[in-house]
């Protein structure tokens, strides 16, 4: 309403206040910022190492309560110290935020989450919670992400194509998938195809498959009595 007067405090004050602030009162110009990103130029460099100071000390309550990651997808220095901050966390944690908000930002580490699945349950429940809201950025790693998964073989058995339900969650990921990613259809072809190479039948991802004509079959006579190991 009052653009002069709000360029002035900006330009003259705004850094001032800032450096004034205590941690407490200085977190309040992490939702400032995402409405008005333009104003981290502004701010001197001495303010802005302590900001970095700052998100590396926050913990994951003020975290997800400050939006940081909100913060992270349009402020490339906040995304950096945001990323180191991440690698601190454990992976309980790091699922915790990665539930709050899907992010491209985010997409290498729900990729390297879901992977690394160390029971049939966290598979199933990273597939659901965070790899399927992340699946439209997925685009080009794709393809890396079925390698991790037909990789994976914590406790000498493969934690995610074993896992109940994980059918449903491929399915899901396919549909979310498929409006990002230019070769789509092949590379779930191929995923499928050597899945079950292996032994492991999804009955309602082949069932998508067929219909979008990707691989051969009638989805009407799709044996509902082979059913996938687990």
């Amino acid at each position: 309403m009052y653009a002069v007067t709000y360029d002035e405090v900006l330009n003259q004050k705004f850094s001032r206040i800032l450096a004034d602030a205590n941690d407490k009162q200085l977190k309040r110009v992490f939702p400032f910022l995402i409405k008005r990103n333009d104003s981290w130029q502004k701010i001197e460099r001495a303010v802005k190492v302590r900001i970095d100071k700052l998100i590396a000390s926050l913990d994951i309550e003020d975290l997800i309560g400050y939006r940081l990651l909100k913060l992270a997808s349009i402020n490339a220095n906040i995304n950096s110290v945001l990323q180191a901050r991440f690698e601190t966390f454990d992976s309980k944690e790091r699922r915790k935020i990665l539930e709050t908000t899907p992010l491209s930002i985010m997409k290498i580490h729900v990729i390297k989450l879901f992977v690394e699945s160390g029971s049939f349950d966290s598979a199933h429940n990273y597939g659901v919670d965070i790899l399927v809201p992340h699946g439209e950025f997925l685009d080009d790693d794709l393809e890396s992400r079925f390698s991790g998964i037909i990789d994976n073989n914590t406790w000498n058995i493969n934690q995610i194509l074993n896992a109940g339900g994980i059918d449903e969650d491929f399915c899901n990921l396919y549909r979310k998938t498929k409006i990002g990613v230019g070769s789509h259809g092949a590379l779930w072809k191929d995923f499928f195809e050597q899945t079950q190479s292996e032994g492991f039948n999804y009955l309602d991802l082949k069932e998508l498959l067929i219909a979008d004509g990707e691989i051969e079959g009638d989805p009407e006579n799709i044996d509902e009595d082979d059913e996938p190991p687990f």
